[in-house]
């Protein structure tokens, strides 16, 4: 594969990902904003180009929606368990379902799971100049992409399966330059110079780094006590 365009790339980036982080703030600062995650899918397509996207959350969002979805979904565990009790399910199995739908747990899952999160401020393509270079590299590339011969994994899912020893090196590269873009503003005190009060930072690709890989990621742009928090999401 030829190399990135990293120059006409990073300029373009950082301006996007700052008029979107500022508009969140604006849109969002008497829901008192808390957490921005910056996503990305594992492999952009011709037929989705759309790389990279983003999405937030806040206190207020997650005192309604969050804490009432969770009180539903608990309510519903309840009836499950009670059923599984009554059908002789083992004392073991059924410890370990209360255990997965503990009402704090459920809340936790809401509050540092993006997937879970509806915010009107984002849309489906917040980074059109980002996404259109990206798109634009792949269809240069798209040959160099694939090798359905090399990194077959048999044994159920793996991320790399089908895909060039060449695209899997260019996408952990990149991946790991977004990172340090958030590190970088992090590290300048962006984000506070924005809202003074603390907001968590993500990289996510959901279904594509293990838990432990994501854990990394949160202890590299958040506190060691965010983190403490973060793994009791992932981790259970």
């Amino acid at each position: 594969m030829k190399p990135f365009p990293y120059d006409e790339f990073y300029p373009t980036f950082m301006e996007e990902l700052k008029s979107l982080f500022s508009r969140f703030i604006k849109h969002n600062k008497d829901k008192k904003p808390y957490f921005f995650a910056l996503k990305a899918s594992a492999c952009v397509t011709l037929d989705s180009p759309t790389c990279l996207y983003a999405n937030g959350n806040t206190m207020v969002d997650f005192e309604t929606r969050g804490r009432a979805s969770a009180v539903e979904l608990h309510s519903g565990m309840k009836s499950m368990i009670a059923k599984m009790e009554a059908d002789g399910e083992s004392e073991e199995e059924v410890a370990k379902w209360h255990r997965l739908f503990e009402l704090e747990n459920i809340y936790y899952d809401y509050k540092y799971n993006s997937e879970e999160w509806i915010n009107d401020t984002f849309t489906d393509n917040d980074f059109p100049k980002s996404n259109a270079i990206i798109l634009d590299y792949y269809e240069k590339n798209e040959e160099s992409v694939f090798d359905e011969d090399e990194n077959i994994e048999s044994d159920g899912y793996d991320r790399d399966s089908g895909y060039s020893i060449e695209f899997i090196k260019f996408r952990t590269e990149f991946f790991n330059f977004l990172i340090r873009c958030l590190k970088q503003l992090r590290d300048e005190k962006y984000f506070e110079s924005m809202y003074p009060e603390r907001i968590l930072i993500n990289f996510e690709v959901w279904e594509y780094y293990n838990e432990d890989e994501m854990m990394g990621i949160f202890e590299e742009l958040n506190t060691k006590e965010e983190a403490k928090l973060f793994a009791r999401f992932l981790y259970g």
